[in-house]
């Protein structure tokens, strides 16, 4: 997954939502694990190196964008290794746009 990191994000500094998983036998990504990155998608990435075999990730434009689109995802996917609803970051009144909570 390292290398992978390296070669697929190619804008280290934008806000990020991200899945990691496996791929199924029918070529699929499966999510086990829903995250955001404000400012740093190969950093977060790379702690998770070692536990997921595959990753997919889409940029935002603004880390507001990118809270929303996780909260979606969490929602959407249910992703077993995510045991609590996304965070908002520190500081902000933000509110997940299905439930309006704060994370």
């Amino acid at each position: 997954m390292s290398a992978n990191i390296e070669l697929a994000v190619t804008e280290r500094t934008r806000a990020a939502v991200f899945g990691l998983g496996r791929i199924a036998p029918n070529g699929k990504f499966n999510a086990l694990y829903v995250g955001r990155s404000d400012e740093n998608l190969a950093g977060e990435l790379r702690r998770f190196i070692g536990q997921y075999g595959a990753f997919v990730y889409g940029y935002h434009s603004s880390p507001l964008d990118a809270f929303r689109a996780e909260c979606e995802l969490y929602h959407l996917l249910e992703p077993e290794d995510n045991p609590d609803h996304p965070q908002r970051p520190e500081g902000t009144a933000w509110a997940c746009p299905l439930c309006r909570g704060t994370g």
